[in-house]
């Protein structure tokens, strides 16, 4: 039974969306208010958009030791580790790569959000009901928690 990690406030002490675009206004100041146009075209394209304009170095960025630890434990005993978020995909396999700790990345990508009511639907696609354990951190997971097998709760 695979451990199913959420990224933004939970693996991470922060948010994506709010890094990319705090990256993109330090690199390019004339460009801090793009991502207000860009939301015009949806959650995803932003996310999408942004991702492609701001670096993010990940080996910076505030990871939750707490939740380390809970990967390392999984993973000691054989279990299948998943990162499944709504920060579009190019940061998620960034993050997956630099971290080597997740068997599998589920992201954000090509127009679909991947929050919420999307994000349990395609993890009762992947493992059924009650077929993972869930970290996450926010209402959304709301869904993805109640057909979680367990949930964990970080930093409500």
């Amino acid at each position: 039974m695979p451990l199913v990690v959420d990224l933004d406030g939970t693996l991470l002490r922060s948010d994506l969306l709010v890094e990319s675009a705090l990256s993109l206004a330090r690199a390019q100041p004339l460009r801090a208010l793009a991502p207000v146009l860009w939301l015009a075209g949806g959650k995803a394209s932003l996310k999408q958009r942004l991702a492609q304009a701001a670096e993010i170095d990940v080996t910076t960025l505030p990871y939750d030791q707490r939740v380390l630890d809970l990967i390392a434990q999984a993973r000691a005993a054989g279990r299948r580790v998943v990162l499944a978020t709504a920060s579009h995909r190019l940061y998620a396999e960034r993050i997956a790569a630099h971290l080597q700790l997740f068997d599998e990345v589920l992201a954000t990508e090509g127009g679909v959000n991947l929050s919420a009511e999307r994000k349990r639907d395609r993890l009762l696609q992947r493992y059924g009901a009650r077929g993972y354990d869930y970290a996450g951190n926010a209402h959304d997971d709301l869904p993805v928690w109640a057909a979680a097998r367990q949930a964990y709760v970080v930093d409500a």
